[in-house]
C-alpha cells in the first residue's frame, strides 16, 4: 500500500514539474492530472482513517472477548438472591455482548470492503496517472518540435527574404567599368563600330552588395551618371545635388525587376 501511494507521489511531483505549454490540449490535461491528485490525496486520508478504525475495533473485540471470558465469575459472600441477580446481570451483558459483537463484525467486514474499494481505486488512479505522464511527455515533445520547426522556419523565411532583397551596386568610370568587366563590347563588323553595354554575365562576387528594401536613394559623388545596367526610365529619378547627383528610386519592384545590379557610369 506505502508503495503504491509512493508511486502516486512521485508521479504527482513529475507532472507539476512538467511545463504545461500554452496549448490548450495541455492546459485540459493539467486540469485533469490536477483533479486526480486531489481526489487521491483524499482517498489517502480516508484510507489512514479507516485503519486507524480498524485498530480501534480490533482492540474494542478483544476487550469484548475478555469480558465475555468473565461472564458468569462472581467473587464475593452473597446469598442466592444476590447470585441469581448476578448470574442473571452477567447473562443480559453477555447478551448484550454478543449484539455488540455481530455489529463490530459487520462494521469491520463494511472497514475491510471498502479498504479494499479504496486500494483498487488509488491502482487505477496509478495508472490513469501513468498514462497522463505520457501524454504530457508526447505534448512536451510535440510542442518542442514544433517550435523547432517555427524557428528553422523562420530561419528560412530570413534566408529567402535576404535572397530575394539582395541587389548589387557598382559604379566607376567608363575605363574603371570595362577593367572590372561591369561592360562588354557588342555590336560592329570585325571590332569596328560596336559599343560597349551592361555585361549581363558579371561575377556578382566581385561587386557590392546592398539590401534592395533598404535603399531609396544612392548619392553619386559625380556631375553626370548614365545608368549601364537596364531599368525601366519611371522607376527613378536623378536629382542634381551639391557634390553630385542623387538617384531616387520611385519604383523599388520596378527597377529591381529588370536587373539586381545597379551599375553605374561616372563621368
Amino acid at each position: 500500500m506505502k508503495y503504491k501511494i509512493a508511486i502516486l507521489v512521485i508521479l504527482t511531483s513529475a507532472l507539476v514539474a512538467c511545463d504545461s505549454g500554452q496549448s490548450p490540449e495541455m492546459k485540459v490535461l493539467k486540469e485533469k492530472n490536477q483533479a486526480l491528485t486531489d481526489l487521491t490525496k483524499q482517498r489517502t486520508v480516508a484510507l489512514r482513517q479507516n485503519e486507524q478504525e480498524l485498530l480501534i475495533i480490533q482492540n474494542e473485540i478483544n476487550s469484548l472477548i475478555t469480558d465475555l471470558k468473565h461472564i458468569g465469575e462472581v467473587t464475593g459472600d452473597l446469598n442466592d438472591h444476590e447470585i441469581k441477580e448476578a448470574i442473571e446481570a452477567h447473562i443480559q451483558r453477555k447478551k448484550m455482548l454478543e449484539k455488540e459483537l455481530i455489529k463490530k463484525k459487520v462494521k469491520l467486514a463494511e472497514v475491510a470492503a471498502s479498504k479494499m474499494q479504496l486500494e483498487e481505486d488509488l491502482q487505477e488512479q496509478a495508472e490513469e496517472l501513468i498514462v497522463l505522464l505520457a501524454e504530457l511527455e508526447n505534448a512536451d515533445l510535440a510542442v518542442a518540435s514544433q517550435e523547432n520547426v517555427i524557428a528553422q522556419l523562420q530561419i528560412e523565411n530570413e534566408l529567402l527574404r535576404s535572397e530575394l532583397n539582395q541587389a548589387f551596386l557598382v559604379m566607376g568610370t567608363k575605363k574603371e567599368l570595362k577593367l572590372k568587366g561591369v561592360t562588354k563590347k557588342e555590336g560592329g563588323l570585325f571590332g569596328i563600330g560596336a559599343k560597349r553595354v551592361f555585361n549581363e554575365d558579371i561575377d556578382l562576387s566581385t561587386l557590392s552588395t546592398i539590401d534592395a528594401s533598404l535603399k531609396s536613394f544612392f548619392h553619386i559623388p559625380s556631375d553626370q551618371v548614365k545608368l549601364i545596367s537596364a531599368h525601366p526610365s519611371a522607376s527613378y529619378e536623378l536629382i542634381p545635388q551639391e557634390g553630385g547627383i542623387q538617384i531616387k528610386i520611385i519604383e523599388p519592384q520596378e527597377l529591381w525587376s529588370t536587373s539586381k545590379v545597379l551599375a553605374i557610369q561616372t563621368l
